[in-house]
């Protein structure tokens, strides 16, 4: 029960009134964190998410926050043919990582769950996605080509800080040996 964080940022993008008081950046900072910490939390036990975004992030009418539609994860230590990594090729576009998409292997899959967190704060700070394109397609190959644009610049009236900036941008490295190391580690960044 509860609203999704993709209903509290359309609200945000419409401009009601109370949005803004109600689903303020330190609520939803807070959400965020509690959110980096449920997948470490699974990172913790074995298992990769491969969906998060604010559709699967359930905000509760009393402060409780659910990662949900677990469908898709699977076990790190899980071997999957090439074959049928590709004939399964999971995620949501946007908030896939490069590395899903290209079906690489040599980073932790850990970090493809890092990457769709850093696309979840870019949405919350400035209430759109890193890369928007209407066709899925071209999301994706976008995504492994091009570096999104800094909060900051990207919606100059949200007075987003540098740090915030920073933070994001790193979580969104395209290179996942570049990228935030660990979901705890996003979360601490943002404390």
């Amino acid at each position: 029960q509860g609203r999704s964080l993709s209903d509290v940022l359309v609200y945000l993008r419409n401009g009601a009134s109370d949005a803004q008081s109600e689903f303020g950046r330190i609520r939803l900072l807070n959400v965020f964190i509690q959110i980096c910490m449920a997948a470490e939390f699974a990172h913790s036990r074995g298992v990769v998410h491969r969906d998060i975004k604010p559709g699967n992030i359930i905000l509760g009418d009393f402060g409780e926050v659910q990662l949900l539609d677990w469908g898709i994860a699977r076990r790190v230590d899980e071997e999957e043919p090439i074959e049928q990594r590709i004939l399964s090729l999971t995620g949501t576009p946007g908030y896939m990582s490069p590395e899903q998409i290209l079906l690489k292997e040599g980073a932790p899959v850990t970090l493809s769950d890092v990457y769709a967190l850093g696309a979840v704060l870019y949405e919350i700070l400035t209430l759109r996605r890193p890369l928007e394109d209407e066709d899925p397609e071209e999301l994706m190959v976008r995504s492994c080509s091009e570096d999104p644009i800094a909060p900051s610049q990207r919606t100059p009236s949200r007075a987003i800080p540098q740090e915030l900036d920073e933070i994001c941008l790193k979580a969104l490295a395209r290179d996942p040996h570049r990228r935030t190391s660990s979901a705890r580690r996003l979360a601490l960044d943002i404390e």
